[in-house]
Parts: C-alpha cells; sequence; structure tokens
C-alpha cells in the first residue's frame, strides 16, 4: 500500500475509535487528514457527516450528505443519512422522499422501509404507514439475522402505536360529529390497514346506531368478506342486497363493493340490477357536450385503432393475463395505444405493456374528461375497455362516449347494464347459450376461451420443495390460492369434507390478513377439521409462485367468483384444477379453461360430485398422473395457451365489431369458428 493511502486508513481507524468513544472533535479532525489527501474519499464524508450530526452540527452534516449524493447519487446508504439529517431539522416531507428513494435503490432492504413507515405515521397517514410497517415487518420476520429481529420489532411497535392514534383521531371525530361518517371512515381505514376484524366491530357497532343508512351494511360484508368473518353470514348477505336494491330505486349509486357482488350468490338478474345502477350513476356524471370525433380519411391509415383502457397496467392479476397480447397484434392491420388509468409500480409487466403498444398514454391522475378528450383526440376505433367496474375503474370515462365503438374484455365478469358499452368479449362455456338477456352488452363469442394468457410467462423452481413451504413430502395437497374473500361457507364445507374423508391431505391457501387466517382455524374446528390441516403460504413473486403452484397435487376451485388467473396459474404450472360451474359468468370461468386446455371431465355438474371427484384423485394416484401428463401436454398444444392464436380470434373479432359500425349497423352479438388446432404456441 503506497504511504499515503496506508496515512488515510490509520487516520480512518483513528477517527472510527474516536467517534465510538465519543471523541467528536477529535474524529473530525482525523477525518480532515483524510480529506485532505482525497476529498472525495466516501468513506471519510460519510463518516464525518455521522460525526457532524452526533455533535449537533445539522447543517454541516446536510452539506456533508450532499456532497456524499454528489459523488455516488446511487447509494441508498447516503440517501439514509440524508434522510436522517432532514428529519433531524424537521424537514418531515423532505426526509420521507430521501428514505423512499434509498428504498427504490434498495428494495430487498427493509432499514429505509422501516423509515418510510415511521415518517408517515409522523404526517398522520395513517394507513399508509400501517400498510409499509405491515410490509417492514413480514419482510425482516422472514429474514435471518439480529438486525432483523430488530427492525420487525421496530415495526411491529410503531405499527401498534400507530393503530392507537388512529383510534384516538376517530375518537375525537365522533365527538364532534354525530353521524355515521366518523364511523365509515374509521372502518374503512382500519380494513385498509388489514384491521378486518376490528372494522367489523366498529361497523357492528354503527349499524345499531345508525340503521338507516345503506352504506353500513354494505362496508360491514365487505369487510367480513376479507376477513373471513361468516359469523351471521346470511344475514349480512341479506342485509346488504336489501341495501342496495333501496339505493337502486332512490336512484342512487350502490354502496355494495362490486368485488364482495361477485363473491356472492346473486342471480344474473340481481348482478344485472347493480349493473344498471352504477351505469346509472356514471351516465350522471358523464354529462355535457361531447364534441364527436372526425375519422381521418380514407387511406390515410386503413387500420383499426384499438385502445386498451385500464388502471391494471401493473403487477397485477389481470396484467398477467394480457401482458402478451398487445405485442402479437398484426400492424399492418391494427393500431395498439394502451391508455393507463393506474400509478407506475415500475413492475416488468407495465414495462412490457409501454414497450410493446405502438402508444402508451399516461392518464393516471388526468381527469376523466380530459381522458376521455385524449382518447377522442387519438381517433381510437375500438375503445377495449378492461376494467368494467371494478373499485379502480373509471367508468366516466367510456360514459363520455370517446370512441365509436365501446367493447368490454377480461375484467370485470358481469353486465355492467350500462348502454355505453356495446360489446362484451366472451365464449360459449362461459355464458352459455340462452344467457344473452342477462347481459346488456352484445356477447361475441370467441372460439376457444374468452381469456388471454401469456404463454411466455416463466416458472423458477420453489425453492427447497416441499419442505420449504412447511408440506410434509407424504402428504396430499389441495391447494386454493384463491383470493380469500372468494371463500365462503358452502365452499368452505365441501372442502372440509374433502379434508374428512381424504387421510393425510392438507388445504393449503393464501391468507390474507392474521384475522383471515385465524377465522378460518376457527371454522376448520367447528366442521371437525384440526387447524394444522389448514396451511397458509406466503406472498412469493409470480415466477416463485408459479413454481410453488406445481407442488400441490390438485387445485380446488371457489363457487361463486372463481378463479380466474389463480385457475390458468394452476394449469399453466400443471396442476390439474377442478370446478363446479354456478349460473353467472364469474362462477364458470375454470369450466371455459379447462375446456380449452382439453380435460372437460374436470368440471363437476354439481357440488357434491366436486367433493366426490377431489376424494376419488386424492385415492387414486394412477388416474391423476396421467391426468397430470395429459395437461403436460395439452398446455402446449391445446388453445388455453396459445397467445397467437387467442390474438388472431381476438383480431377477427374486431374486425366484425368494426365492419358492424362502417354498414351502419347496430351493434349485435356473433359467434367465431375456431381455428384448427397446430402443435404449439407462438
Amino acid at each position: 500500500m503506497p504511504a499515503a493511502a496506508e496515512a488515510s486508513a490509520q487516520s480512518l481507524s483513528r477517527a472510527a475509535r474516536a467517534h465510538v468513544a465519543g471523541r467528536l472533535a477529535e474524529a473530525e479532525a482525523a477525518l480532515r487528514d483524510v480529506l485532505g489527501a482525497d476529498g472525495n474519499d466516501v468513506a471519510a464524508l460519510r463518516l464525518l457527516a455521522i460525526v457532524q450530526r452526533d455533535g449537533g452540527h445539522t447543517d454541516r452534516a446536510a452539506a456533508t450528505v450532499a456532497r456524499l449524493i454528489a459523488l455516488n447519487p446511487g447509494s441508498d446508504v447516503d440517501l439514509r443519512l440524508r434522510g436522517e439529517m432532514l428529519e433531524k431539522s424537521g424537514r418531515i416531507q423532505d426526509a420521507l422522499a430521501a428514505f423512499e428513494r434509498a428504498h427504490q435503490l434498495a428494495p430487498d432492504l427493509p432499514d429505509a422501509l422501516l423509515n418510510v413507515g415511521i415518517l408517515l405515521a409522523r404526517l398522520d397517514r395513517f394507513v399508509a404507514a400501517i400498510q409499509t410497517l405491515t410490509s417492514v415487518y413480514r419482510r425482516a420476520k422472514l429474514a435471518a439475522g439480529p438486525g432483523n429481529t430488530a427492525i420487525a420489532r421496530s415495526a411491529a411497535l410503531a405499527r401498534k402505536a400507530c393503530l392507537a392514534r388512529m383510534r384516538r383521531h376517530f375518537e375525537s371525530e365522533v365527538e364532534q360529529e354525530a353521524t355515521s361518517r366518523p364511523h365509515l371512515r374509521y372502518a374503512g381505514d382500519l380494513a385498509r390497514s388489514g384491521e378486518f376484524g376490528e372494522a367489523v366491530e366498529v361497523l357492528t357497532a354503527a349499524k345499531a346506531k345508525f340503521h338507516a343508512d345503506s352504506r353500513i351494511p354494505c362496508d360491514l360484508l365487505r369487510f367480513k368478506l376479507l376477513g373471513c368473518d361468516w359469523r351471521n353470514y346470511d344475514r349480512a348477505v341479506a342485509d346488504a342486497w336489501s341495501a342496495t336494491e333501496i339505493e337502486a330505486r332512490d336512484g342512487r349509486k350502490p354502496s355494495l363493493d362490486t368485488l364482495a357482488a361477485l363473491c356472492l350468490p346473486l342471480s344474473p338478474k340481481q348482478q344485472l340490477l347493480l349493473g344498471r345502477a352504477i351505469a346509472a350513476d356514471a351516465e350522471k356524471r358523464a354529462a355535457g357536450p361531447r364534441p364527436m370525433r372526425t375519422r381521418p380519411m380514407e387511406g390515410a391509415d386503413s387500420r383499426i385503432t384499438l385502445g386498451y383502457l385500464s388502471a391494471r397496467f401493473k403487477d397485477d392479476a389481470s396484467a398477467h393475463l394480457m401482458v402478451g397480447l398487445f405485442g402479437r397484434h398484426d400492424r399492418r392491420r391494427f393500431r395498439v395505444i394502451c391508455y393507463s388509468l393506474g400509478p407506475d409500480d415500475g413492475s416488468i409487466y407495465r414495462r412490457r405493456v409501454m414497450t410493446e403498444s405502438d402508444r402508451f398514454v399516461d392518464l393516471h391522475g388526468v381527469t376523466d374528461a380530459a381522458a376521455a378528450a385524449r382518447i377522442r383526440a387519438d381517433a381510437v376505433d375500438i375503445l377495449v375497455d378492461i376494467d368494467g367496474f371494478n373499485p379502480d375503474a373509471r367508468p366516466v370515462v367510456a360514459a363520455m362516449r370517446p370512441a365509436p365503438v365501446q367493447v368490454r374484455f377480461l375484467d370485470y365478469p358481469a353486465t355492467t347494464g350500462a348502454a355505453f358499452f356495446d360489446y362484451y368479449l366472451t365464449d360459449r362455456v362461459a355464458t352459455p347459450p340462452g344467457s344473452e338477456g342477462d347481459w346488456t352488452e352484445q356477447l361475441v363469442f370467441l372460439p376457444d376461451t374468452y381469456q388471454a394468457n401469456d404463454c411466455d410467462q416463466p416458472i423458477r423452481p420453489c425453492p427447497g420443495g416441499r419442505a420449504g413451504q412447511m408440506l410434509a413430502e407424504d402428504v396430499f395437497v389441495f391447494a386454493s390460492f384463491c383470493s380469500m374473500r372468494k371463500f365462503e361457507p358452502v365452499v368452505f364445507d365441501a372442502w372440509m369434507e374433502i379434508l374428512r374423508r381424504t387421510d393425510n391431505s392438507v388445504l393449503w391457501v393464501l391468507p390474507f390478513t392474521a384475522d383471515a387466517a385465524r377465522n378460518l382455524r376457527r371454522e376448520a374446528a367447528a366442521r371437525g377439521v384440526p387447524e394444522g390441516r389448514l396451511v397458509f403460504a406466503r406472498y412469493m413473486k409470480k415466477p416463485e409462485h408459479l413454481g410453488r403452484v406445481a407442488l400441490a397435487d390438485l387445485s380446488l376451485d371457489t363457487l361463486y367468483w372463481g378463479g380466474h388467473t389463480t385457475s390458468s396459474d394452476a394449469l399453466w404450472a400443471g396442476v390439474p384444477l377442478i370446478t363446479t360451474p354456478g349460473n353467472t359468468f364469474a362462477s364458470r370461468v375454470a369450466a371455459s379453461l379447462l375446456h380449452a386446455v382439453g380435460l372437460p371431465e374436470l368440471v363437476a355438474p354439481t357440488l357434491a360430485d366436486y367433493v366426490d371427484l377431489a376424494v376419488s384423485l386424492a385415492a387414486d394416484r394412477e388416474r391423476l398422473a396421467e391426468l397430470r401428463q395429459r395437461l403436460a401436454r395439452n398446455r402446449l398444444t391445446m388453445p388455453l395457451f396459445d397467445t397467437a392464436r387467442f390474438v388472431r380470434s381476438l383480431e377477427r373479432a374486431y374486425s366484425n365489431i368494426w365492419a358492424i359500425h362502417r354498414q351502419g349497423a347496430s351493434p349485435r352479438g356473433f359467434a367465431l369458428d375456431p381455428e384448427p388446432l397446430t402443435a404449439g404456441t407462438a
């Protein structure tokens, strides 16, 4: 080592010892020696900033950190240091930004995220703080080492303190406002924080006090579903639906969450009533002049312009399905514009949509009127709405009629009852003949299945195999990785009967919250099934999750709102799936997928047949192995995962729809004939 470098190393070591001993002046002098030889020594600058901070010289420390970041802008360590300086000087918002940037640079480390959660709480952004601190706790608990144990403990304490502050804030509001609003706000905040049990308690008390408020039973049911709290289930469903009928009759937008509604045993006619009430509200909000769009001159560009509209261009179940279709459109016949209504999550899914569309337009934060104006200005021929009436959808944009033809596709598996949607893309299994009267949209029957799938999605082996997932090698694993809101007493009865009739078996599920896991264990015990036969998986990124799914023996579908992406995941991972279709689209999706992958015998006619089929497959390993072998072959040769084939069908549908419009005819439904099967996907 050169003499100068050795001297600097000795001075840096001396400074570190002096700092630990509390001799800050001596430490700073030694660091000045180092920086005199090399003013850009990052280690010396970092320690100098810490020494200055500990000595109370906040401004000087901040200036030193600024030098550090200028030298090393990609350092999460220095950004965390900057956040600490800013916090000490009372600049909480700036400190938050520094910690958020540090977390972006090192997303796998929980340190910066812990500070983000704490500062969000200081800014009274309670829900965001609790969500962040919950994430920190889970990450730190999964990681090894005493440092992560301390972080997990700090996150748990900060989360508890934040919940207590939120409670005090609610109590103060109640003293000042004698209406149901504080109760609804507080319950909503608790639910968004994952505290479904407490949210249910708050609204149960509020329901007795404000019995005329139709919002309360609707939110109460939603939170009970999210937390798998099925006590007084039938009464909760009846009260929520009664409130919905009253609101619809009075011309008010229904308070019933549309995703909660899909989980209920509603008839198609009830779904139509709900959709019409929501559509009427959207049309009222869209009222006003709507400039007519002018079609470009013939010959200028004869391609059909497709505008895909969604808040789901992110790491989301719907994006997982549709991400492969945009780049496969025939650019000689179609121009593809994707309009994003949601925030940029930085995911590979969003990046792929951005790069594989001809134009990607970010409309997040833009008003409905401005969004509709942009779509109209882009001369979109067919607006393809992905979101329908999902909670994060913006139906007012479509209600303003920015395109001459408006089509619904993929997400929100029910009619909208809206006059501003002309078509819905479906198939003859999901919507069998005779169901057209349950839809206000004209039905276009795609030849194989309505559902897009991405044949390029990777599957990564699950680290540790079954042992790494707390599953014994010899146990029979039934799995349902659907969102737990889709679980309800009827299907859970069936699952518990399957477990009782199948020795050495478990049910493997994804818990949404600790409340949900606790309630499911209680429900299992009430049905004579030991709680140890429920196995709860943890969150994993999609490729690893698919590898984990492959560890299951048999996938079990839910009842009223079956698995959609979840069902495709199971089949793509090579796991047979059983289902029993109901009388709504949402309940028939898995049946559609099984037909499209060549396994229709796994569609049980009744729930009793579904139970018997699950039990018989668990008892007949040879038959199950044969099914897995067929699935392994079929996933590469049958239509379900043939993305190129699906896009060709989609384009035939769009061409027919546009031809009907160009003829001046009213929208009308039609069915497409299937292509011959080919060997392989593209």
